[in-house]
C-alpha cells in the first residue's frame, strides 16, 4: 500500500507536458471549484462528456462475444437457522452489446446478490453463466480466472466501490492500472491518464487529485468508482445502485452517462430500486414484487 503522506508530484497533460501538482489542503479542497465549468450550462457539460465518451469508445468492439452475458436458471440459497431460504430461483437472462438492463426491486429482493453472481464475485447453487465467453458454474468456480476476467473486460461499480481508502485519487488510478507513477512515460498510459483526468473534471473531481479517498464524501467516492470503471473501456458494466448517494439532478446525469456508454456498444446492467430513473430504452428485469 502506498503511504498516505506521499503525493504524486506531477502529471502529464494532454500536450505531453509535465504539470506540477500543488498540495491541496483538506479545508481548501472541500471548498474548491472547477472554474472551467462554472460558466457552462449543464447541457453543454453533457455534450462535452458525451463527445469524450464517444472518442474513448470509438474503436471499441464488444461483438466478439454475443451475448456478452448469459445466465441460465441461476439459483441462490442461504441458511437461516435450520431453514434454507431461496433468494434467487432459476433466473435466466441474456445481455447483448449496447443493452441497458435494469434490475429493479425493493431492498432485500436480491438485486445486489444477482449482480455479484453475474460478476463472478458470489458463489451460486445452481445454473450456469457465460460472461464474455467464459463459462461459470458452481462446479467450475475459479476465483483467479474470474478476477482476471473482471480486470480485463468488466467494469464494476459496487456499493463498496473497491477503492483504496488510504491512497489519493491519482494513486487509485495508478494502483488500478499498475502504473507506478507519472515518470513512466509510456504513451498509452499517458493517454489513459489524460482521459481519466478529463472524466474527473466532468464528474467534478479534478481539483481533488491529491486528496485521500477516505476524505471524500460517499457521493465523491461513488463518482470516482464510476470513472475508474469507465476508463478501462470494458465490454460490460455492472453497476449496483449508482444513483443511491446523489441528488436528483446528479442521478439523472449518471443515468444519461451510462446510457451514452451503452450506445457505444458497451452493455450496462444496473441494479436500482428507483423507478423514477427508468426510460423506454431500458430493459427492465423485476425482482420481487412489481412496482
Amino acid at each position: 500500500m502506498l503511504k498516505s503522506q506521499k503525493q504524486v508530484q506531477f502529471i502529464i497533460d494532454s500536450a505531453g507536458n509535465k504539470v506540477t501538482l500543488k498540495p491541496i489542503e483538506k479545508e481548501d479542497a472541500q471548498n474548491a471549484k472547477d472554474d472551467t465549468n462554472t460558466d457552462k450550462s449543464l447541457e453543454n457539460q453533457k455534450k462535452e462528456l458525451f463527445a469524450l465518451l464517444d472518442e474513448m469508445y470509438s474503436n471499441h468492439d464488444s461483438t466478439n462475444f454475443t451475448p456478452l452475458l448469459k445466465a441460465k436458471k441461476i439459483t441462490k440459497t442461504y441458511k437461516q437457522g435450520k431453514k434454507t431460504v431461496t433468494i434467487i430461483k432459476e433466473l435466466s437472462l441474456t445481455i447483448n452489446p449496447s443493452d441497458f438492463v435494469v434490475l429493479l426491486g425493493p431492498s432485500g429482493s436480491g438485486k445486489t446478490t444477482l449482480l455479484r453472481i453475474l460478476a463472478g464475485l458470489t458463489f451460486f447453487d445452481g445454473g450456469e453463466i457465460e460472461l464474455c465467453g467464459e463459462r461459470i458454474t458452481p462446479t467450475s468456480y475459479d476465483e483467479r480466472r474470474l478476477a482476471q476476467l473482471r480486470r480485463s473486460r468488466v467494469g464494476l461499480i459496487t456499493q463498496q466501490w473497491n477503492l483504496y481508502p488510504r491512497a489519493t485519487i491519482l494513486e487509485n488510478f495508478y494502483l488500478r492500472f499498475s502504473i507506478k507513477n507519472a515518470k513512466n512515460k509510456f504513451s498509452g498510459e499517458k493517454k489513459t491518464l489524460n482521459k481519466f483526468i478529463e472524466l474527473l473534471r466532468h464528474m467534478k473531481l479534478k481539483y481533488n487529485l491529491n486528496r485521500m479517498v477516505e476524505h471524500l464524501s460517499l457521493g465523491e467516492q461513488q463518482r470516482l468508482a464510476m470513472v475508474l470503471a469507465l476508463i478501462k473501456k470494458p465490454d460490460i458494466i455492472l453497476a449496483d445502485e449508482p444513483t443511491a448517494n446523489v441528488d436528483a439532478q446528479s442521478s439523472q446525469y449518471i443515468v444519461e452517462l451510462l446510457h451514452r456508454v451503452s450506445q457505444n456498444g458497451i452493455a450496462v446492467v444496473m441494479a436500482t430500486h428507483d423507478v423514477t430513473i427508468l426510460n423506454p430504452d431500458m430493459k427492465v428485469f423485476y425482482l420481487g414484487k412489481k412496482p
